[in-house]
């Protein structure tokens, strides 16, 4: 019985030994590969095939890539230039001669014109023409004197049916800020009196 239960020990042992031996051949030795994106498997095949003298069979191995590869062929252009009789005369008198270009362009109250001299293939000479129509603005700006109190002093005369000037005398006025007008006068007649007069005017306003 105890020869029995060894047996089953040393084996339970070996079979797990050899599981552990598979499991690291299987995993390529523990160590993993990583493949890479261009990845190109090969798997080779045997084929018997006969021989020619008798009916023994002589293996040839045949490789098989995955995936199959392909011919890749590149696309080449060819041009073809063809040379024409040319003027080498002509070509130097147009390479030569000078030609007069205008541009214009149009502007804020105008336009400018642009004058190009070109000969060899270059700008020889530039000139600019402008035309503006700038309007003109007139500004009125119209300063009214502060209101303030003025003073007068004048002459004045009176008459009457007897006499167109009986009497004459000064008159004084003033004009305040409102615009009203304040007069006193002082008259001699020809009798020898004296007269007093006072006025006082408001402005009316007129329409234009």
């Amino acid at each position: 019985m105890k020869d029995g239960a060894t047996y089953f020990k040393y084996s339970v042992i070996l079979i797990c030994v050899f599981l552990i031996y598979l499991l690291f051949r299987g995993c390529g030795n523990g160590k993993t590969h990583k493949p890479t994106k261009d990845t190109i498997a090969v798997k080779e095949v045997v084929k018997w095939l006969p021989s020619k003298k008798d009916t023994v069979y002589v293996p040839k191995i045949e490789k098989e890539y995955s995936p199959k590869p392909y011919a890749v062929h590149d696309t080449l252009e060819s041009f073809e230039y063809i040379v024409k009789n040319v003027d080498t005369a002509v070509i130097l008198k147009d390479y030569y001669t000078e030609r007069l270009y205008a541009d214009t362009q149009t502007v804020q109250y105008g336009s400018i014109i642009i004058h190009d001299v070109i000969t060899k293939n270059q700008i020889k000479q530039r000139r600019l023409q402008s035309n503006f129509n700038i309007p003109e603005v007139t500004k009125t700006i119209t300063l009214k004197e502060p209101p303030r109190v003025k003073a007068y002093i004048g002459f004045s005369a009176m008459g009457n049916k007897e006499s167109i000037i009986y009497a004459t005398g000064a008159s004084f006025g003033i004009m305040a800020k409102n615009g009203k007008l304040y007069n006193a006068t002082v008259h001699l007649s020809k009798d020898g009196g004296v007269l007093y007069g006072g006025q006082f005017l408001i402005p009316i306003k007129l329409k234009k």
